[in-house]
């Protein structure tokens, strides 16, 4: 089964979400802590016919743990680039499309354009009215005070 670069990112934000939930937002919840990868691995089962040990790429697996282990230093820019809205403010998936992305522009070679592009598409399927622009405008203040 061939997995569009759209359907990994939409993979990807819901793996995001669902890690930011259980292990950062409510980790007393769970009598035992659920893993990173365990996460990773049910969100990519839910797809039906998908081997996930057969057909997670690099790309999946780099920018899921990526994010994981540089969340300190996401959050900090999303502050920084949002002074007006407190992480616990912004909307989850607002949140996971926008770690994402950060992620994307701090730390891998793939073009502003296209970063940028497919957050905001993502927001538009999965955010609320005005998610999009304030994606973004998160991002594009983060690319600019990297230029």
């Amino acid at each position: 089964m061939e997995i569009t670069r759209h359907l990994r990112r939409i993979l990807l934000t819901q793996a995001i979400f669902l890690w930011e939930e259980q292990l950062e937002r409510k980790p007393r919840t769970y009598n035992k802590p659920i893993k990173a990868e365990e996460l990773l691995r049910y969100v990519w089962d839910e797809i039906d016919n998908y081997n996930y040990q057969e057909e997670s790429s690099d790309f999946d697996r780099e920018r899921y743990f990526g994010i994981i282990g540089n969340i300190k230093e996401i959050q900090k820019a999303l502050t920084k680039n949002a002074p007006d809205w407190p992480l616990d403010k912004i909307a989850r998936h607002d949140r996971a499309i926008l770690y994402l992305g950060i992620y994307e522009l701090l730390y891998t070679d793939v073009p502003t354009a296209v970063v940028i592009n497919e957050a905001v598409e993502l927001a538009k399927e999965f955010g609320g009215d005005r998610s999009s622009k304030f994606i973004n405008g998160v991002l594009s203040s983060i690319n600019k005070g990297q230029s």
